[in-house]
């Protein structure tokens, strides 16, 4: 055995040095491109070594949705005197961003941390120079978690929160966090500028030392508390942090709040209770990071969930083994008294079984592309509509466009298609005759009928330049591309795409439709695809209709930002 190990071993890396051998096919340096810059401390000025910068390409243009493509990545670091220079890079666009520890994470032309950079279009032997950047000292914050005593709470949990919108809904995301010392005391760093909530979570007696709860829990504990003392965002002190800023005496003096448990029984499922878990999601927090104390499902199929402060939750059953899921989920509302006799049935994971069918004229498409249609680089995926998506379920299609998605959990889901060929669009996700496209894939009753995904045929491309109030080009500012009339459950026919050095910018593979177009100077995502913040500027949005296998090209003015 140990001899036919050794000759595996010496096979492999004879075949290792013969590819290695091969003669590589020499790059004309003339179709490669060349981009050298320097980087600055924005509060000082002074040079910064020692800064990673890193070129990769973007497909934002040509994209509508799913995983992109595989990227092409090149690095440099800063030297002595903060200069870089990246060479032998192929055509294409790319994002540039440098990064250093104790400074912000920037992107080229990003005028804010929550915005976007610019697109650099790098064409056959172009040699860009001057890309400077100014990086930002983070900021950190400091301070302390008391009991109603004063007394320190360790081992209590930070969160640092940021408001945020999540298919297009408004959430609080956490954007750094930590723990609790001995002395109640806690440091959060690497913070860009901006406004930001602080919460603290003191832990049970459980959590601390391991200890199940007790038989006789107590019917008061201290829970997630707000700075400076507050149980909701409503009442809670927001902190505004500048560039470099070291915030201190962010103190927490926690609350405390009558609790009480969720108790029920697991029907289906897994069976007998084995790999299953039940957690308490506050329906107010729909993103799932806020979680109240969990516990498994024990052998009999019954849990019980103590330490829940009253209010609206959304009771998940999930998987606890392999792939994390969910598999059937009740509604409680908890005021003064428990939860008893909760039952849920759970789904152990079902097959969605469908097809993709083009509906249009197919060889004419594949006249265009050049060569025969093929589907199998598409990727179908689940997103679940409510909730937390712990794992996407999803499937590559066959040549005949038959594709299975295994373990879909009891979810309502949009369906997200990726890696059609150019000429393509989603039209229809037909299950039983009805079109439930705006209406999203119901499996919260288990299985579906076969799903038929329609493909229409002929997209069209927008391309253009945004310029500034001096029609001047503006390099990275962000497009954004609205159906109209938008759904905001339809939060996926969004798109978006930075302009480029040179104030340019395209979209290809855009569904047709008419559309309202917007150019943004400084682009927030939590607030630019808000519609009440969007209201507010429909008299600087554009309406363009885009045809089936059409070009629209078109100047806009760039939209500056409300408190520059």
């Amino acid at each position: 055995m140990a001899l036919h190990h050794s000759f595996l071993f010496l096979v492999l890396a004879l075949v290792s040095q013969a590819q290695q051998a091969q003669p590589t096919e020499p790059v004309d340096p003339k179709k490669l491109a060349t981009i050298e810059g320097s980087v600055f401390n924005s509060a000082t000025g002074e040079a910064l070594r020692k800064v990673s910068l890193t070129l990769r390409q973007s497909f934002s243009g040509a994209m509508s949705g799913g995983m992109p493509p595989a990227q092409s990545t090149y690095a440099a670091t800063t030297d002595a005197e903060g200069k870089f220079r990246i060479e032998r890079v192929e055509t294409g666009s790319y994002i540039l961003s440098a990064d250093r520890q104790g400074f912000v994470r920037q992107q080229y032309s990003q005028r804010q941390p929550s915005t976007v950079g610019a697109t650099l279009t790098l064409s056959a032997g172009q040699h860009m120079k001057e890309l400077n950047f100014k990086l930002a000292p983070h900021a950190v914050i400091t301070g302390h978690v008391f009991d109603e005593d004063g007394e320190p709470l360790m081992r209590s949990r930070i969160q640092v929160l940021r408001v945020s919108r999540m298919r297009g809904k408004r959430q609080l995301m956490p954007v750094g966090g930590g723990e609790t010392n001995d002395l109640g005391e806690f440091r959060v760093h690497s913070l860009p500028p901006g406004r930001y909530f602080v919460n603290a979570m003191p832990p049970n007696r459980g959590q601390m030392y391991g200890e199940p709860a007790p038989k006789n829990a107590a019917t008061e504990e201290y829970i997630t508390t707000f700075y400076p003392a507050a149980l909701d965002e409503a009442s809670a002190r927001p902190i505004e942090l500048t560039s470099g800023q070291n915030l201190a005496a962010v103190d927490i003096r926690v609350k405390k709040s009558p609790v009480f448990h969720i108790r029920g029984r697991v029907s289906g499922g897994p069976g007998a209770g084995r790999g299953m878990r039940v957690q308490a999601m506050p329906r107010q927090q729909q993103m799932g990071f806020m979680f109240g104390p969990g516990g498994n499902v024990q052998p009999d199929g019954s849990f019980d969930l103590p330490s829940q402060p009253p209010g609206s939750y959304d009771v998940l059953v999930m998987s606890n083994q392999g792939m994390i899921r969910t598999l059937g989920r009740a509604q409680v509302e908890i005021s003064r008294e428990d939860i008893n006799g909760l039952n849920i049935a759970a789904v152990d994971g079902v097959a969605v079984k469908g097809k993709l069918r083009v509906d249009g004229d197919i060889q004419s498409l594949e006249q265009k592309l050049g060569r025969k249609l093929a589907l199998n680089s598409s990727r179908i995926m689940l997103q679940a509509m409510e909730g937390i998506n712990f794992n996407n379920a999803n499937a590559m299609a066959n040549d005949e466009g038959l594709f299975t998605i295994e373990n879909a959990g009891p979810e309502k889901y949009r369906v997200i298609v990726s890696g059609l060929p150019p000429g393509l669009w989603l039209k229809a996700v037909s299950v039983g005759g009805h079109d439930v496209i705006d209406t999203g894939l119901d499996l919260t009753s288990g299985a579906s009928e076969p799903v038929e995904l329609v493909l229409g045929v002929g997209t069209g491309n927008l391309s253009g330049v945004v310029q500034d109030s001096k029609q001047q080009p503006a390099p990275g500012a962000i497009v954004t591309l609205f159906p109209e009339p938008f759904k905001e459950d339809r939060f996926e026919t969004l798109r978006t795409v930075p302009s480029d050095q040179l104030g340019n910018f395209k979209l290809t593979n855009v569904t047709p439709g008419t559309y309202k177009i917007y150019a943004w100077e400084a682009f927030d995502y939590n607030t630019h695809t808000d519609p009440e913040f969007l209201k507010t500027y429909e008299t600087r949005a554009k309406l363009i209709k885009i045809q089936a296998s059409g070009d629209e090209a078109l100047t806009l003015a760039a939209i500056p930002p409300a408190n520059p």
